[in-house]
């Protein structure tokens, strides 16, 4: 009976610790170039700061990862070595931990 006791007494914190936990997550930017086929980055709130040829545009999905949540969902960019160099601003994080994942193929 002390086996059944003691995991009722620890469902409840396990479960209230999850929600503790995942509560606190917030997303600060996303990118899967949902745009169409052909489109260059600076149509779709990209900025170019440097380079005057070369323009980055998004091309058709050719890879994926399983598991990955992003999969499958957009297309992708294929850069050249040389060209426009572009950013894309988001809200800072200036304290806690921050976590990046993203897919590439060199």
């Amino acid at each position: 009976m002390k086996k059944h006791l003691l995991h009722f007494g620890l469902l409840p914190l396990i479960f209230l610790f999850g929600f503790t936990i995942s509560g606190k997550a917030q997303l600060l930017f996303e990118e899967n170039f949902a745009y169409p086929t052909g489109d260059l980055l600076t149509a779709h709130g990209w900025v170019a700061h440097s380079g005057t040829s070369n323009f980055i545009t998004t091309t058709a999905t050719s890879i994926s990862y399983p598991g990955y949540l992003s999969t499958g969902i957009g297309n992708e960019v294929s850069l050249i070595a040389t060209g426009e160099d572009v950013n894309k601003t988001y809200t800072a994080q200036t304290t806690g931990t921050v976590y990046a994942s993203f897919i590439v193929n060199f």
